[in-house]
């Protein structure tokens, strides 16, 4: 597969507030502790101030927190993400470096549909070694959950018995029935959707953008001539399992290594988000580029993807580095808005 100039939703973002701090200190004397979860933290200092054990699913971002201390400029600190139900399983990683002792905070944002009931670890690693561990949990709230269902409407009986049926046949053994079509989303204010019938998904994009097929046949999405979302390659690509022998995570792996290969290539971030229903593989990455007049820059990209049958649906987004920020919105609404429209 071809790099293009154009290579996820900023869904896992890193946080670091940096305190004062006097003197220097040595690697060996570094230490991680206080690890918390919390729904919110001090926009300057990063610490937490509303700590919490479990949410609800219907939550926003929460952040993992912990206090580095002794830490000189270049310490690193990872949190891993993983979710407990039924096999324990990552779903988010992300790595920071200090510029001096401080507090951390790493934000992980819901899935669309709301976060999975059960619970949740986080793995803290400092310069590569696991110090500390925290947990939270997503239940129902109690008292959403104890309302009492609404009593039935008093009905008038039949003029007459309907006939009785047949008993029925025992069931035979068979596959599954294919998944029902996803009901469709509701277009938000400012975007238009776009329906793909032969091979059976929409999506939404910012009204004033445009969009175009490429000659694989790719949806190709970018801002209005003369704005800075010109630069902007968003891109919707579909491929034939089958005909290329090929499978989703492999596609994404075969992303990840011609990135790495590319001038200032580096993957920061891989994970999962939820995307059609689907738990979608992504990663996050930049490299440098020509940009559209003709200069070098640095680019930020995204990649996400699902599979349906036979087919790979691979959403990228792209664009110099200020600019993939400042419209990390429109290609969050694309993979919220992603649906698979026939079974």
């Amino acid at each position: 597969m071809r790099l293009p100039r154009y290579l996820c939703f900023l869904m896992l973002a890193a946080l670091v507030g940096l305190a004062a701090c006097e003197g220097s200190f040595s690697c060996s004397t570094a230490s991680l502790s206080e690890p918390k979860i919390a729904t919110a933290v001090d926009p300057k200092t990063m610490a937490p101030t509303q700590v919490v054990s479990q949410v609800p699913p219907t939550s926003g971002p929460i952040y993992a927190t912990a206090k580095v201390s002794s830490a000189p400029s270049g310490t690193k600190v990872k949190a891993i993400f993983y979710y407990l139900e039924g096999q324990r399983r990552q779903i988010a990683e992300d790595q920071i470096e200090l510029k001096e002792g401080a507090y951390v905070s790493f934000q992980l944002s819901p899935p669309a549909n709301g976060w999975p009931l059960g619970k949740y670890e986080v793995v803290y690693l400092l310069d590569g070694k696991q110090v500390q561990t925290a947990q939270f949990s997503v239940a129902q709230d109690k008292a959403a959950a104890a309302a009492p269902a609404p009593a039935p409407q008093a009905s008038a009986p039949p003029a007459q018995a309907p006939p009785q049926a047949a008993p029925a046949p025992a069931p035979m053994a068979q596959a599954a029935p294919p998944a029902a079509p996803a009901a469709p989303a509701p277009v938000a204010p400012g975007y238009k959707e776009i329906n793909e019938p032969n091979f059976g998904f929409s999506f939404q994009v910012p009204s004033a953008w445009g969009w175009q097929l490429t000659k694989t046949k790719d949806y190709l999405i970018s801002g209005p001539k003369g704005t800075p979302a010109h630069e902007v390659s968003l891109v919707v690509q579909i491929i034939d399992k089958q005909a290329g022998g090929t499978t989703l995570m492999g596609q994404m792996k075969a992303m990840v290594a011609q990135i790495s290969q590319v001038p200032q290539g580096k993957i920061i971030k891989k994970g999962e988000v939820t995307m059609a229903g689907q738990q979608a593989p992504y990663f996050l990455a930049s490299y440098q580029a020509n940009d559209l007049a003709g200069q070098p820059v640095e680019f930020g990209h995204a990649q996400v993807g699902v599979e349906r049958g036979r087919h790979l649906f691979l959403i990228s987004y792209s664009a110099p580095t200020p600019i993939y920020k400042a419209n990390l919105g429109a290609f969050q609404r694309v993979v919220d808005s992603f649906r698979l429209t026939k079974p």
